[in-house]
């Protein structure tokens, strides 16, 4: 029983592999950017030997929404592809749907087969419309933490300085 479900799900691995790329290739085409700022802090972060200094925290707190800016845009048109794909496999469906003889059965099963493709570009532009938003949230949140390294430092510049000022 389990080397059937391993069998099955190979074969949704092999027939969900052209989907999924062309799935990144919309996000990537999007996102570069966004991407590539990601990386560089992720490789920051994992050179522990040299931490971030304040001029990197600002530069960082300015790129990220200027890149978040230009992926909200494209999350946008990408939204607009997803509901225009949605639209097109309705239409598409009624029609097949309309032409198809034989019983309420007969006609639902020859109308999905009929719009397989245009399920699939729904599908599609779904699935990077939802890439992009988790890329957008996750930039967030990076930016979010960012902000709190620089105040934690910023209270302990001005504690520093105030413990000076006593002495």
């Amino acid at each position: 029983m389990s080397n059937d479900r391993f069998q099955i799900s190979g074969k949704i691995e092999e027939r969900s592999q052209p989907i999924q790329e062309v799935v990144e290739k919309i996000v990537d085409k999007y996102c570069k950017d966004l991407d590539r700022i990601m990386e560089t802090i992720k490789k920051w972060l994992n050179d522990e030997s040299n931490a971030l200094n304040d001029q990197e925290l600002e530069d960082l707190m300015i790129r990220i929404p200027l890149f978040l800016y230009d992926v909200c845009s494209s999350q946008e048109l990408v939204g607009l592809q997803s509901s225009i794909a949605d639209q097109i496999h309705k239409e598409s469906y009624s029609e097949a749907f309309r032409m198809a003889r034989g019983t309420i059965a007969d006609k639902n099963s020859v109308a999905d087969l009929n719009t397989r493709s245009e399920q699939l570009e729904k599908i599609i532009f779904d699935r990077a419309y939802k890439g992009i938003k988790l890329k957008i949230e996750m930039a967030t949140e990076m930016l979010a933490s960012i902000k709190k390294v620089q105040s934690a430092r910023m209270q302990q510049y001005d504690m520093s300085r105030f413990a000076s000022n006593r002495m």
